[in-house]
């Protein structure tokens, strides 16, 4: 089953399914699987693919049920990151839905206990967690989608606590919220997906 489909800056096509991700080369008119294996340190996290994305310097990046995958640049072997109970530094879940770079190279990762922001350069994870003393910060801790607009601001969609918006000009979040009263507002708390039109417009 395919569940999620990413065009990387070399126009090849990646494939993420519920059992491995797969490499389509279209120029080549090859296909390559990359499949976890309990054996080999190297291979990818799991064979559970949620998300993919490609940074600046062409790394690709996998979100699954068992952690966050970098696939290095000789494209045989990936770097993992894994939540660590005794780490607060590391990243707040296991399961990753939803991958995002900004304009600073810094990769947002949405899991089912937090929004973590990766830094690229120093590899150091920053959590963001929802806060009950204070309005502004996430309504939900699991994270299902992530779309940072030509503008710059971040839409951040969430499992049963609507669609959160971040300004970097504000820092804070704006929460936008599912009322069945409200025909012009969401339909449902849950957001897992965005899709961006050519005038910067967008829909959850």
């Amino acid at each position: 089953v395919s569940l999620c489909l990413f065009k990387d800056s070399k126009g090849r096509m990646w494939v993420g399914t519920d059992n491995g991700l797969y490499l389509y080369d279209l120029k080549g008119n090859s296909v390559k699987q990359y499949v976890h294996e309990d054996q080999k340190e190297y291979s990818i996290a799991h064979n559970m693919i949620y998300a993919i994305t490609e940074d600046e310097k062409n790394n690709i990046w996998i979100g699954t049920s068992e952690g966050l995958s970098m696939l290095v640049p000789d494209g045989q072997r990936f770097k993992n990151f894994r939540h660590t109970a005794t780490d607060q530094h590391s990243i707040s879940s296991n399961t990753v839905y939803a991958l995002a770079i900004d304009e600073k190279q810094q990769l947002w990762i949405g899991t089912d206990e937090g929004l973590d922001i990766l830094d690229l350069n120093t590899q150091s994870v920053q959590n963001c967690r929802p806060e009950k003393r204070n309005l502004h910060s996430l309504s939900s801790r699991s994270i299902r989608s992530i779309l940072i607009d030509k503008e710059g601001i971040y839409w951040v969609g969430t499992y049963q606590g609507g669609l959160n918006k971040y300004d970097t000009n504000m820092s804070c979040f704006n929460l936008r919220e599912f009322n069945p009263f409200d025909m012009h507002g969401l339909h449902a708390p849950i957001v897992t997906s965005f899709a961006e039109d050519k005038k910067g417009g967008f829909v959850g």
